[in-house]
C-alpha cells in the first residue's frame, strides 16, 4: 500500500508547536511564520485546517440590494414630502381664494358707496380677470390668482349682496355683505 503526503501548505511546525512550517509537498521547507488565531486556511492544533466556506456575494445580488435601499429611501422620502407639498399647496390656495374674495369685496363695497342708485350690478371673470358690470358699464376690478373661479354674485340691494369664489380642488369661499368672509357659498336669501 502506497502512502501519500500531504499537500503542499503551512502546518504546525513539529519542532516549535507556537509557528507554522511551510509543507512543500515531500519536505519541510526553511520558511516559518507565526501561528494566527483561527484564521480561515490555516492549521489548527491536531492539523485540522480551518477553511472558509463562505464567498463573497454575488455582483448582482450586492446591485439588488443597493437598487432595493435605494427605492426604500426614496419611497420614505416621497411619503414624507408628498403630504407636506398638498398641505403647502392647500394652503396657498386657501390664501388665494380668500385674498380674490375679500378683493372683491372691498371693490363692490366701494362701488357701490359711490354708486348707490345701482341695482343691477354682475361680477364676471372674462380671461383671468374680474369684472363689475353696472347696466352698460364693465369695470375691471382685479386679476383673479391662479386656480381661483368666480362661482356666483347674487344682489338683492346695494346693502345686501354675495359673491363666491372655488379653488381648482373644490373649496369654495363666500363672501355675504351682512356676515362677512365664511367658507362655502352663498346662502340663498328668504
Amino acid at each position: 500500500m502506497t502512502e501519500t503526503s500531504p499537500p503542499a501548505d503551512w502546518y504546525p511546525d513539529p519542532s516549535a508547536p507556537q509557528q507554522l512550517r511551510y509543507w512543500d509537498g515531500t519536505a519541510w521547507t526553511t520558511h516559518v511564520a507565526p501561528v494566527p488565531s483561527a484564521s480561515p486556511g490555516v492549521p489548527q492544533q491536531g492539523g485540522a485546517v480551518v477553511t472558509s466556506t463562505r464567498k463573497g456575494l454575488h455582483p448582482a445580488v450586492i446591485a439588488l440590494i443597493v437598487v432595493a435601499a435605494l427605492v426604500g429611501i426614496l419611497s420614505l422620502l416621497a411619503a414624507i414630502a408628498i403630504p407636506a407639498f398638498l398641505t403647502q399647496r392647500e394652503r396657498a390656495s386657501d390664501a388665494a381664494v380668500r385674498a380674490d374674495a375679500m378683493g372683491l369685496a372691498t371693490e363692490i363695497s366701494g362701488y357701490l358707496i359711490n354708486s348707490p342708485d345701482s341695482t343691477g350690478l354682475d361680477i364676471v371673470q372674462v380671461e383671468g380677470r374680474y369684472l363689475l358690470k353696472d347696466g352698460e358699464h364693465s369695470y375691471t376690478l382685479a386679476s383673479a390668482s391662479e386656480g381661483v373661479t368666480l362661482g356666483d354674485f347674487t344682489m338683492d340691494s346695494t346693502t345686501h349682496w354675495c359673491l363666491w369664489l372655488e379653488t381648482e380642488d373644490g373649496h369654495a369661499v363666500a363672501y355675504d355683505s351682512d356676515t362677512g368672509l365664511a367658507d362655502g357659498r352663498c346662502a340663498a336669501r328668504g
